[in-house]
Parts: C-alpha cells; sequence; structure tokens
C-alpha cells in the first residue's frame, strides 16, 4: 500500500498529497523503502521543481516518473555534496540547484542518472496496480 500520492498530470501535477482514492491513472502512488524515513517530505519539497517539468509538455502538464527520479536523486546527490562541502569549509550557501541568483529558484536540467544510483532509488516509486 502506498503511502502518499503525487499527481502526475493536470494543472496540479507535481502535488504532494494523501488521498489515496484519487485517479490511478493520473497519479503516482509511492511508498517509501526501507531506510528512507523523509520521502514525503522530500518530494513535498520539490514540488516547484516537479511542476516546471510538468509544464515541459506540448499539451497537458505531465510528470514521467523517469523525472520524479531524475529530481529526487539529484536532490539527494546535491544535498549530500553540500552537506560534506559545508562540514569541511563551513559554506552557508544553499545547493545550487534550490537557489539561482539573487536567491531566486533556480531552472535546473536534470543530469542522467548513474545506472547503480538510478536502480536503488527508482525503488522507492511504487505502483499499486502491480502487487503492491
Amino acid at each position: 500500500m502506498a503511502d502518499f500520492a503525487i499527481q502526475r498530470v493536470g494543472a496540479d501535477a507535481g502535488l504532494v498529497h494523501r488521498n489515496l482514492e484519487a485517479r490511478p491513472s493520473a497519479h503516482y502512488f509511492l511508498r517509501a523503502s526501507l531506510g528512507i524515513n523523509d520521502l514525503e517530505e522530500v518530494m513535498g519539497k520539490l514540488r516547484l521543481g516537479f511542476g516546471t517539468l510538468a509544464r515541459r509538455t506540448s499539451g497537458k502538464p505531465s510528470l514521467a516518473k523517469t523525472e520524479v527520479v531524475q529530481l529526487y536523486t539529484h536532490f539527494r546527490t546535491s544535498v549530500g555534496l553540500f552537506l560534506q562541502a559545508s562540514l569541511t569549509t563551513k559554506s552557508t550557501h544553499s545547493p545550487s540547484f534550490l537557489t539561482g541568483r539573487k536567491g531566486r529558484a533556480a531552472r535546473h536540467e536534470p543530469n542522467i542518472i548513474p545506472s547503480q544510483v538510478a536502480s536503488s532509488t527508482s525503488s522507492a516509486l511504487t505502483n499499486p496496480g502491480k502487487g503492491d
């Protein structure tokens, strides 16, 4: 059973919510893998990024599962690198993909995920129609 949902299509694509009765055709239903205790919180923080990605279509806004995984993976990688750097340099700057110049939200093109990161991260996404 899923813990929460992300709207996949429509004007609110990227919206994170707990309505598990939502239409499966318009939502991704997620459950955190063991050891990931903040998946819903992180996905909520990525709402702006999901909305930006969803509007990059010629039709109705929509998110591909790969886009969700890429943005989540990039967030985890960037925050990890930021924390590691801040411990060694005592930097007070935010990760570059969170803010742009003058504190505005930055536009970010997700990088292609290395296969070992993608496979471990994509296990956090579930599809309730597939026996979960």
